[in-house]
């Protein structure tokens, strides 16, 4: 087991105290990705989960811009098979970003699908701009 707390420079973790866990990236970068997914591991080894069994993150890109996708869909492929029981938790994502220029709406629904394809069946990824709380709205609705 790795509990050693992850270093936070390129992604910094908060726990809202809501059942939501925020994850601010500096960088979009493959090294943010690494520091995303030690946190993870580190909160799977650290925490009891919950009874409903739900994990709810707050990804922050506004900083940072969009993480690169292929790597972080390769590296969540990695991961998951580290935990098998992975399966049994319902995961929601909101991604925070700023509001992108039309002409690259498009790249914005290569995310969802890129996370919906390669992803577990569990994950659900919604996305918004310059508005957190929406985002956390959307995050604690049942």
């Amino acid at each position: 087991m790795n509990t050693t707390l992850p270093q936070a420079k390129y992604c910094q973790f908060t726990d809202l105290n809501n059942g939501i866990w925020k994850f601010n990236f500096t960088e979009a970068s493959n090294r943010a990705v690494d520091e995303w997914y030690e946190w993870q591991s580190y909160l799977k080894e650290m925490t009891s989960p919950k009874d409903d069994k739900r994990v709810r993150m707050l990804l922050d890109l506004r900083r940072s811009g969009p993480i690169p996708l292929l790597y972080s869909l390769q590296q969540g492929r990695d991961w998951r098979r580290k935990y098998p029981d992975l399966y049994t938790f319902q995961v929601q994502i909101a991604l925070l970003l700023k509001q992108f220029p039309r002409y690259q709406q498009p790249y914005i629904k290569l995310i969802k699908d890129g996370v919906n394809i390669f992803t577990m069946a569990q994950v659900e990824v919604e996305i918004f701009f310059d508005d957190e709380q929406t985002a956390i709205k959307w995050l604690l609705a049942d």
